[in-house]
């Protein structure tokens, strides 16, 4: 890489604290063409000098890193669990209380909006509740703003009723004003509103696919302000490689598969301090040699060095929801290396995320077999058993999962300087 690229990847990571394994040099460099190709340059100098000149590219190129895609009711369970929540819990409690929500990032607004259209649809009126949605991209949230939006934008969302919200117009899809004016948008970093928001002025809080990228330190600050930012008994939703890192005695699991939510405990038994469990890197580990005699012609074609990049690629495919091609990029692995169990989880993830339980199970089991204290195998389990009423085997998925953390170096649970 060159020393201009260097200095543009330099500058990216120390505006938000991007992990070094999170975010390979390889992903940034595409980011930065894509970015460069958008505004019509062909030298790196060049571009350069528009991120000096310019604050909000340094934004958009942070979104296109970290935010690559958005789409409403993305992964289906967090929404469906928020309107179970919000009509079997919080209605009931707090007649009269105003619902406090914050979407962080909210990229170009599906998400914070599809919390709104949840909302509307259990018959809250704008008044008994308030969405913050924070983004660092101007632009980004001048197209949230605006409400407009292309198909792209609704692939793999639910289609009960969701285009009624929508006017086709020459350009694509406006929503309808009501939902658009029940969402406060903000600019600014994360790191900075976190900071700064009071104590307890969230009931929720959806911060997905944002920790995965960011080095510890400032993982466990985002995390620690987010926390003061939620009220006890508050709700966290994460994204699917986040959710670990909040399996802590401040918070508990939530018991419905595929949310990745969790909640905050009360202060009377709570533990006195936050402390990020580190995630799970998304570098893949070291492969051990493929169990094959005599491969075929096309497996020959299929290093045993390439498998660490489909692994990487199949992350990528599950985190922006691509769960078919994340599936597909697994089992290709898996034909060549059939004891990777990074391959099984993933699967795992993306059986779930489709709605395949029994079929996630089967994987998650596969994980545990070739790694007994996989964490993130044994949370999806324990939530899986707990939503099939089995509640024994759940606890015992607990307690391997607890088991696994005191074994652990302290500095590897988020202790350390």
């Amino acid at each position: 890489m060159s020393d201009v690229m260097d200095r543009i990847e330099k500058m990216l990571r120390e505006a938000v604290g991007f992990d070094q394994e999170a975010l390979s040099s390889r992903l940034i460099r595409q980011c930065i063409d894509g970015r460069m190709f958008l505004l019509g340059l062909r030298e790196e100098q060049d571009y350069l000098a528009a991120l000096g000149r310019e604050p909000e590219e340094l934004a958009d190129l942070i979104n296109s890193v970290v935010v690559p895609e958005t789409w409403f009711f993305r992964d289906h369970a967090p929404f469906e669990f928020l309107r179970l929540y919000i009509r079997e819990e919080w209605l009931p409690r707090h007649a009269v209380k105003t619902l406090r929500i914050l979407s962080i990032p909210c990229s170009t607004g599906e998400e914070p909006y599809s919390i709104a259209i949840s909302l509307k649809e259990l018959g809250l009126e704008r008044r008994q509740f308030k969405i913050d949605a924070v983004d660092i991209s101007e632009r980004a949230l001048e197209r949230a703003r605006l409400g407009l939006y292309n198909r792209n934008s609704f692939r793999g969302a639910r289609q009960d009723g969701l285009m009624r919200f929508f006017e086709e117009v020459p350009g694509g899809f406006q929503l309808e004003d009501g939902i658009r004016r029940s969402v406060h948008f903000i600019r600014a970093n994360a790191m900075k509103f976190a900071a700064e928001v009071s104590d307890g002025a969230y009931d929720i809080v959806f911060c997905r696919n944002l920790l995965i990228y960011l080095n510890e330190e400032s993982r466990r600050t985002l995390l620690s302000q987010l926390d003061r930012a939620l009220v006890p008994n508050g709700l966290f939703f994460l994204g699917h490689a986040e959710a670990p890192c909040m399996f802590l005695p401040v918070y508990e699991a939530v018991a419905f598969p595929g949310s990745f939510a969790v909640r905050k405990r009360t202060p009377s038994v709570r533990s006195p301090e936050l402390v990020a469990a580190p995630l799970r890197k998304w570098t893949a580990p070291a492969m051990p040699a493929p169990i094959v005699v005599k491969p075929s012609p096309a497996a020959a074609l299929a290093a045993p060095e390439s498998f660490g990049s489909l692994l990487s690629d199949a992350r990528q495919c599950a985190d922006r929801g691509d769960y078919p091609k994340a599936r597909m990029l697994c089992s290709q692995v898996l034909r060549h290396n059939p004891a990777c169990t990074e391959a099984f989880y993933i699967s795992g993830v993306a059986a779930l995320a489709d709605g395949n339980e029994e079929e996630a199970m089967n994987f998650f089991h596969k994980t545990l077999y070739l790694e007994p204290d996989h964490e993130e195998a044994l949370v999806h389990l324990s939530l899986l058993m707990e939503k099939a009423g089995n509640a024994g085997q759940a606890a015992r998925y607990r307690r391997m999962m607890e088991r696994g953390a005191r074994s652990e170096p302290a500095d590897m649970r988020g202790h350390g300087s």
